[in-house]
């Protein structure tokens, strides 16, 4: 059978059916580590565009994968199946950032204090913070839209079923991030 052309769904299914066998064989290895590689590189891509780094990104994606497979059973026959598996992601990388909010990071203004306002590295980290956090300065429900359909090339649908919102708030979304990533990049004068 040639994995490459099934659809994810189809893949899944494979998934849970060996996971509700009782044999412990290599086919459920190997469906379980095909599904893994079809879909880690685009977790990893999602979950850098919300600004995780690399171990957060891993353990994220870890964490996911094992709720996916820890809920199998109430993954509904007929339904896409990666907008289930990004909302779970989605779920996941939420939970990491609130995690990460609540640890005690230094502030830019002692950072600034210790070396000075007009160092070079604080101007840089400044300019690099401006270039590279443009859509992070977006609110969350714009950048949630912006990030799936412009890095994941998912449809307003599948976006809607992942934030639990209308396809038309979807597009809505989208077009008001644009119109605000415009007016930042004004601002920027880039």
């Amino acid at each position: 059978m040639e994995l490459e052309n099934i659809s994810l769904e189809e893949l899944f299914d494979f998934v849970k059916e060996e996971l509700m066998s009782s044999n412990h064989s290599d086919k459920k290895s190997f469906y379980f580590k095909y599904l893994y590689k079809r879909l880690y590189p685009e977790a990893y891509k999602f979950s850098v565009y919300y600004g995780l780094k690399h171990n957060d990104i891993l353990d994220v994606i870890q964490e996911t994968f094992l709720k996916v497979f820890s809920y199998h059973l109430s993954f509904k026959k007929g339904t896409a199946f990666k907008p289930w598996f990004f909302k779970i992601l989605y779920n996941k990388i939420n939970d990491k950032l609130r995690e990460m909010k609540k640890l005690n990071v230094s502030d830019i203004q002692e950072i600034e204090f210790f070396y000075g306002e007009e160092s070079k590295e604080i101007n840089s980290f400044h300019n690099l913070i401006d270039i590279d956090g443009i859509i992070c300065k977006l609110p969350k429900h714009l950048k949630d839209c912006l990030l799936m359909y412009a890095f994941q090339g998912m449809d307003y649908e599948e976006i809607g079923r992942i934030l639990g919102i209308s396809s038309r708030q979807v597009r809505n979304r989208i077009k008001e991030a644009v119109e605000e990533i415009s007016a930042l990049v004004e601002d920027f004068n880039v």
